[in-house]
Formats: C-alpha cells, sequence, structure tokens
C-alpha cells in the first residue's frame, strides 16, 4: 500500500470531507532527508492500516496552499484528519512506534 499524491487543494478537501475512515497526511518535500528516512516506516504502517486509514500525501512545494491552510511550517509534518477536522500532528522524522501509536490513538474507539 502506498500514499496517494495529491496536487489540488479541492481534490484533499473533499477527501478529508467524505472520508469515513481516518485520513493520515505526509506533508513532505522531496530534497528532504528526514522525509525520505520516513518512506520505509511509512510503506510499513500504511499496509498495517490498509482498510481503516486511508493515506495521502502532499508536496509542500507544489501544494504551498495547502502547506499554508494547515500551517505546516517544518517537513515532514503528519496530520490525522477525522470526520473532516484536523484530530492531531507531529511534525519531524520519526519511530515506527512512534507513528503507529499516533495511528492508533486516532482509531480507537472511545
Amino acid at each position: 500500500m502506498s500514499l496517494s499524491a495529491i496536487s489540488k487543494k479541492s481534490e484533499f478537501k473533499k477527501i478529508i470531507s467524505d472520508c469515513k475512515i481516518p485520513v493520515f497526511v505526509k506533508f513532505f518535500a522531496t530534497w528532504c532527508g528526514p522525509c525520505k528516512m520516513m518512506a520505509p516506516v511509512l510503506e510499513r504502517v500504511s499496509e498495517d492500516f490498509d482498510g481503516q486509514v486511508k493515506f495521502l500525501e502532499v508536496d509542500v512545494d507544489n501544494c504551498e496552499n495547502l502547506s499554508n491552510d494547515y500551517f505546516v511550517s517544518s517537513v515532514p509534518t503528519f496530520i490525522i484528519f477525522k470526520n473532516g477536522e484536523e484530530f492531531d500532528r507531529i511534525s519531524g522524522a520519526c519511530t515506527y512506534t512512534r507513528i503507529d501509536s499516533f495511528i492508533k490513538n486516532a482509531t480507537a474507539v472511545v
């Protein structure tokens, strides 16, 4: 399972508002070393949570309007949306365990 690339604000807004499961969004840049380091971790968690979470990625250099809308000032930044609203976020390179618990928190039934 890979992350779906988003290049248009309208496409992003539609997915976030229509999705019935949490949406994990990676804001990244192609020149960012820590972003590149995260690729295997995100590939693994996207497989682990397949069907439970939708995974998207936004290149901040190609979608400056989205990164500005969500106040993304460093990359990588990971945001989880639930019911069309931001639920939680973390920034910087993270371990598999940190990303896994970040997602589990969003998927927990309360």
